[in-house]
This record gives C-alpha cells, structure tokens and sequence, in this order.
C-alpha cells in the first residue's frame, strides 16, 4: 500500500500509474485532491492499482458519486468525519451494495472504528496506528494481526490522565 495524500495532481499520477501497477500494490491511496471526482474517475481508467479514498470525504452524497465513478476502490470514511456513526453506517451500506470493502480511516480515533468495523460486513480491515494507543485506558489492540474484541462496554474513548495532561499542556 501506498499513501500520497491527495498531493499529485493527474497529470502526475497519470505518469506512474502503469509502474505502479508492476508493483502489484494493495492499493494507491487517495492519489489525487481529495474530492477530485473528474480526476479519480480519469485515472482510475490508466492504472489498475485499486484506489483506496475516503477519509476526507463528508456525506454520503460525496461516497455515492466516487462509487458511481468505479474509482472508489476501497472506502475509507471515517466517522468523526462524516457526522458520525449513523453517516457512517450509511456510506458502508451504500459500499457493500456496490462490493466495495470498507477500511475505515482510524485517524485518531480507532477506538471507534474498531466498533464499526466488526459490526459491518462491508468491512474486513482496518488501519492501526499504535501511537494512538497510549492516549486510552482501553487501548485498541492487535494480537497476530487481528483486533481484540474490546470486553469493557462503550466506545473505549476514556483517556488516561498522562494523556489529559500530556495535551492540556498544549492547549494552554
């Protein structure tokens, strides 16, 4: 997998796209601006690297348009991005009905995504950022890469007190 963070433009992307496909990579992602749709559709026509987008997208309405496109590869969208579970649980309807897998965007908060993904069907991955894990009392955790099934109830967004402190310190 690969990570470009929306900073090509096409004309860039367009370049490496058939090299990129030598790599048989898992997939691009987000190689161009963000809700770029013209662009994703264009280059999803020149490389066979599957896009993975999403995380920056903010309706349902956004997803639906990438996913009619049939650049959307992969579905990244991220709860506290897009109004919350209830959106969220929307978008990864909507992917699942077109067989595309969902792979939440964690972004800071895989606390939740760990929720959302085990409960959908669309979804078989979910990104891991461990520096994360040291900001909660009930950490989301990996073991032989898999998440454990978080056994306390609630959402496991309770910060420890060296986190309160830790970023306090910056807000003042």
């Amino acid at each position: 997998m690969i990570d470009v963070n929306g900073k090509w433009p096409l004309e860039t992307a367009s370049k490496p796209a058939r090299e990129l496909d030598a790599y048989d990579l898992f997939w691009c992602e987000e190689p161009l601006h963000f809700d770029d749709l013209v662009s994703h559709a264009k280059l999803a026509k020149r490389m066979n690297t599957p896009m993975a987008l999403g995380e920056q997208l903010y309706s349902h309405f956004h997803f639906e348009a990438f996913l009619d496109t049939g650049a959307m590869k992969f579905v990244q969208v991220d709860a506290v991005r897009v109004a919350g579970i209830t959106e969220w649980l929307t978008v990864a309807d909507r992917a699942l009905g077109y067989g595309v897998p969902v792979v939440p965007h964690v972004g800071d908060m895989m606390q939740i995504h760990q929720h959302t993904a085990l409960a959908h069907p669309a979804c078989g991955l979910l990104e891991f950022i461990p520096w994360t894990r040291e900001c909660f009392e009930e950490p989301a955790t990996v073991r032989d890469g898999e998440f454990l099934i978080p056994s306390a109830p609630g959402a496991g967004t309770t910060f420890t007190h060296a986190a309160i402190t830790r970023f306090a310190k910056r807000l003042s």
